[in-house]
């Protein structure tokens, strides 16, 4: 990949691992049921990683769910980035060409582009995977309420607590975070 994602630690293979134990899982319940299967990354990336301190090189979660041996009917990826959702889209096309007509790629904000996602959706027939990882603070409270509204989506949240953390001052006054703690 042309533009390296540079993030997290041996937690973040941990973390894609069991999530990847849980998306395979996900498929084979639903296998033979009449629904369609959806995978939604909101937080999509390149679809690899290379940890911060440059020691490993790591398979996304885009790219762990499109590998994944059981296949979902259709994927949605959003990334904010439109340099990393051009290398997702061309390694989908490079790594996985038979699958290039049961994804989209969304650039844009996450919140916004679920909230299109799944007003465009039929949940009555659709189950959906939902994976959330954001880098911070990116997840608003009202697109949650939307995912359940749904009752549809499985819905895979890593909440930023120590972002939140951050945010909370020692004295008990929240003036320059609430907006964003209340979003939040």
């Amino acid at each position: 990949m042309a533009t390296s994602q540079k993030f997290g630690g041996n937690w973040t293979e941990e973390k894609l691992n069991i999530f990847t134990s849980y998306l395979d899982a996900y498929l084979i319940a639903l296998q033979n049921q009449k629904f369609k299967k959806i995978y939604i990354d909101a937080f999509a990336g390149t679809g690899e990683i290379e940890t911060s301190d440059g020691g490993q090189y790591l398979v996304g979660s885009a790219k762990r769910a499109l590998a994944s041996e059981k296949k979902f009917d259709h994927y949605y990826f959003i990334e904010a980035d439109s340099q990393k959702a051009g290398e997702l889209q061309d390694m989908i096309y490079a790594e996985f060409p038979r699958m290039g007509r049961i994804f989209t790629i969304y650039c844009g904000d996450a919140n916004d582009k679920l909230a299109e996602i799944i007003s465009s959706v039929d949940w009555s027939y659709n189950r959906g995977l939902l994976f959330l990882d954001p880098y911070a603070t990116q997840v608003n409270w009202t697109t949650l309420e939307n995912v359940a509204q749904t009752k549809s989506i499985d819905a895979w949240y890593l909440f930023p607590f120590s972002a939140l953390e951050r945010m909370l001052p020692k004295n008990g006054k929240y003036d320059k975070w609430e907006d964003c703690i209340d979003r939040l």
